[in-house]
């Protein structure tokens, strides 16, 4: 039997995903926002299965994040702000859970 997978673990790689999805011009914009709105309809539809509190906390940012690819795409250094982000993001949700996943914010 397969084991479930937590909440954070299954948004975690949905991120990694998305985060695979290159975006280097305007062509590109569209692969990525099919990935982020489909990311964006779990969390609004709680398919993860997070808890209301820990879901309100992390998507609060994230949206931010997952809205802002044509930004990031004009200004690289808002770009590697978001970068920055959700390597520390990924990096909260993958470890045992401790500490809410939006304590770092961008």
């Amino acid at each position: 039997m397969e084991a479930k997978q937590s909440p954070r673990l299954k948004l975690a790689q949905d991120l990694r995903n998305l985060h695979g999805v290159f975006v280097e011009g305007s062509d590109d914009l569209r692969p990525w926002y099919a990935e982020a709105h489909r990311i964006s309809e779990r969390l609004a539809n709680n398919t993860y299965g997070f808890d209301e509190e820990e879901l309100e906390s992390i998507t609060t940012t994230l949206f931010y994040y997952l809205g802002d690819a044509d930004l990031a795409l004009k200004d690289p250094e808002y770009r590697l702000v978001w970068e920055r982000w959700l390597k520390q993001f990924l990096t909260t949700l993958e470890r045992p859970r401790r500490a809410r996943p939006l304590d770092y914010k961008p």
